[in-house]
């Protein structure tokens, strides 16, 4: 996840440096990996006004441009196609500027005329993907000769924060903001979009039908008409740039700026392709056989567990994956209708992982966005695409709350925090500490009734609760102990002592220890001639993974069988480990550990022949073994039905 200092500064107003806010979200969790500094560096590079343009005079495809900063006039040779005419504003490198990519602007002919300096582009700065000519400032953006990283407030600090699966939250600047909040202690309140909303006198605008529940319980919807698709300003593809986000259209852009800043995604359509005048929605399951092109030019196939948007008949989109290609936001766009749900996060798990899509939307519902935040967070769209595309909303948005996640009701008792941190909290502590979270606290004599925030899906047990006390009061503050224990005479358990000395014994008597997997396939089982009744595991990683050894053979079998396959005459193996046998009636199997000894191939030379290695052998490791362990010689006798 990255992160904007500057923004997560606005979201909080606490006046902290990117080096201080890296190390609060370090020490409660939310590692930050790095720190990127963005808009420095660019010293020598400032705001110019065109005075003039002329073509080169040898040269097709470059043009004289004299330029001024305010104090001087120079002329540039540049061979951007889109130069502006006299008075337009541009970005001037003047000679020893550095550029991010190392280039140093030094005098230099271009096509026999002198050029002392560089009109620069978005490229060349960094500052965006665009780079079909130079950059244009609008007429405000000043004054002359004025640095530009200050006149288009380029420095920012990027934090690359490594957010673990169980934080959902913190996948938005908002819910970093909140954190950050909680972290210092003071009430959070992000800025309010004051701007009011236009709406149209038209009710008639968008038809919702959700036949499937379980795949998505909330679906919230709106429609603007009359929108203008164009480039966003530089500050918003600016700050998307910097995100690691690509600048597509303003539509585009403010849905991708949501995204980032609640971590709710979002998804326009264009509404054209949705039914026209009165869009029709639909939310099902795929048709067995039916297709969706998505927006990366890819038609894929799809089956009866993937939820797909539709326009009531066909898909148009892959439900909180990514959009079609055909219902897509493009120049020619007027009207838009904006997505804004809650999907299950196994069905988009599942579609994801089937379709080999993993998008910034499907990385969020995965995890579990807030069931609670369509209306907030589509109200916040539509005021941002009307301050910038334009438009009327169509009626007030449609909000299908088919079935709404209950928020998670958890008791903590008091004794719980000194039995799990070793140390007691102040009730009012620990009511400051969770409520600064969102959670709603209540307390009695025996301790804290709460109530789980719908945007912290991780809190559900009284655990959960402990740990947040603890992240947030500061681990530095759990006092360290050492732990009771009662040793054995020698200060190591005697099953340890015991493992070891077989396990050294059998080294000794000349086998090499080997370790081999303890999940199995059942005809690995059927193959070792041993026990087939064995533990069936419910998500194996493949299916010779799919059982629980019941003896340790399959593995060392399979090991004998590579060495040999390899050209090793005498393969020795020895395995101290677990085998599990399952019991009626009990959740855990019965874990019983075993020293097991393999030996195949032929001896080394004795008396001049080779000859196979057979039980006695064995028999004799067996008794090496059991001689090391036990200070005497055992007799150990071979079974009747054992054939030499």
């Amino acid at each position: 996840m990255r992160a904007s200092h500057r923004w997560l500064v606005e979201l909080t107003g606490l006046p902290l440096d990117a080096a201080a806010m890296a190390a609060r979200f370090t020490r409660v969790g939310l590692e930050v990996e790095a720190v990127v500094s963005r808009g420095r560096g660019l010293d020598g590079i400032v705001v110019a006004e065109v005075v003039d343009k002329a073509p080169h005079p040898t040269k097709s495809g470059l043009t004289l441009v004299t330029v001024t900063d305010g104090t001087e006039a120079r002329v540039i040779v540049c061979g951007a196609a889109n130069v502006p005419d006299a008075g337009g504003r541009v970005v001037l490198a003047k000679l020893g500027a550095r550029l991010p990519n190392g280039l140093e602007i030094a005098p230099r002919k271009v096509a026999g005329v002198d050029s002392p300096g560089m009109l620069c582009g978005e490229t060349e700065l960094d500052l965006g993907p665009d780079d079909a000519g130079l950059l244009l400032l609008g007429p405000d953006v000043g004054p002359l000769g004025a640095p530009i990283a200050e006149a288009l407030s380029l420095v920012d600090d990027i934090l690359e924060l490594g957010v673990t699966p169980n934080r959902p939250d913190a996948l938005g600047h908002r819910g970093l903001a909140r954190e950050l909040c909680a972290i210092e202690g003071v009430p959070f309140a992000p800025p309010a979009r004051n701007a009011g909303l236009r709406f149209a006198e038209r009710t008639a605008a968008i038809t919702v039908e959700v036949t499937d529940a379980l795949g998505c319980p909330r679906y919230a919807a709106a429609r603007l008409d009359g929108v203008t698709v164009r480039p966003s300003p530089f500050a918003l593809r600016y700050r998307l740039h910097t995100l690691g986000v690509r600048p597509i259209s303003n539509v585009v852009d403010v849905t991708n700026a949501i995204l980032l800043e609640f971590g709710h995604p979002i998804h326009g359509f264009d509404a054209a392709a949705l039914g026209g005048a009165s869009a029709r929605i639909g939310v099902r399951r795929a048709a067995p056989g039916e297709t969706l092109v998505t927006l990366d030019a890819v038609e894929r196939a799809l089956t009866d567990d993937d939820l797909v948007i539709t326009d009531g008949a066909a898909p148009v989109a892959l439900a909180g994956i990514m959009g079609g290609a055909s219902s897509g936001v493009r120049e020619s766009t007027r009207s838009v209708v904006v997505e804004c749900a809650y999907f299950d996060p196994r069905s988009v798990r599942r579609t994801a992982r089937r379709q080999g899509l993993h998008t910034d939307a499907s990385h969020r519902f995965e995890r579990g966005v807030d069931p609670s935040a369509p209306a907030d967070v589509l109200q916040a769209t539509l005021v941002d695409l009307q301050a910038l595309a334009g438009g009327t909303v169509v009626a007030e948005a449609l909000d299908v709350g088919v079935r709404s996640p209950a928020r998670a009701r958890i008791r903590l008792a008091r004794a719980r925090l000194p039995k799990l941190l070793g140390r007691s909290y102040d009730d009012a502590r620990v009511v400051q500490l969770l409520t600064a979270l969102g959670v709603e606290v209540s307390v009695d004599a025996e301790g804290f009734d709460c109530a789980a925030p719908t945007h912290r899906p991780d809190l559900t047990r009284d655990v959960d609760l402990v740990e947040e006390v603890a992240r947030l009061d500061g681990y530095d503050h759990i006092p360290v102990a050492l732990a009771r224990v009662r040793p054995s005479v020698d200060g190591t358990p005697r099953a340890i002592t015991f493992a070891r000395a077989l396990r050294d014994a059998a080294v000794a008597s000349g086998l090499h220890e080997a370790i081999s997997y303890g999940f199995v396939s059942p005809t690995d089982l059927e193959v070792a001639r041993v026990s087939t009744d064995a533990v069936v595991l419910e998500n194996p990683l493949t299916v010779d993974r799919s059982v629980m050894r019941t003896s340790l053979l399959p593995g060392l079998l399979a090991a004998t069988v590579r060495s040999l396959r390899g050209g090793v005459d005498a393969v020795r193996l020895c395995e101290l480990g677990a085998s599990f046998h399952p019991v009626d009636g009990a959740v855990l199997p019965d874990e019983r550990r075993t020293l097991a000894l393999l030996v195949a191939g032929t001896s080394n030379r004795s008396l001049g022949v080779r000859r196979p290695l057979d039980v006695f052998d064995v028999k004799g490791h067996v008794e090496a073994v059991l001689s090391s362990v036990t200070g005497r010689v055992p007799e150990v006798r071979l079974p009747s039905d054992v054939d030499p």
